[in-house]
């Protein structure tokens, strides 16, 4: 089986416009580079190479690891001013035999 993991920040327009560009793109990347993390960490592969705006891609061999990486990946703390900002991250699942 198959399942893939997909998130994305949401509302990442109005959160752009509250944050500024500058401080957005530091927190998005640095999100991104968490939930990437949390994807290997659960037994994942993020997906590499696509684009998906704020969002990021996984695959996974059971549902259960997919889960656990959406529970892991959340900003870290030391990014006080977005942490809070960032809190709504949209996740979602999809699965099959390939």
């Amino acid at each position: 089986m198959a399942v893939v993991l997909f998130t994305d920040i949401v509302d990442s327009t109005a959160l752009t416009e509250r944050l500024g560009d500058t401080v957005f793109r530091t927190a998005s990347r640095t999100l991104d580079e968490g939930m990437r993390a949390a994807m290997r960490d659960a037994g994942g592969t993020p997906v590499e190479g696509k684009v998906l705006g704020d969002g990021v891609m996984g695959v996974f061999t059971s549902a259960s690891q997919a889960i656990a990486a959406a529970r892991q990946g959340r900003m870290p703390p030391e990014i006080p001013s977005a942490a809070s900002a960032f809190q709504e991250t949209s996740c979602g699942t999809s699965c099959g035999w390939p």
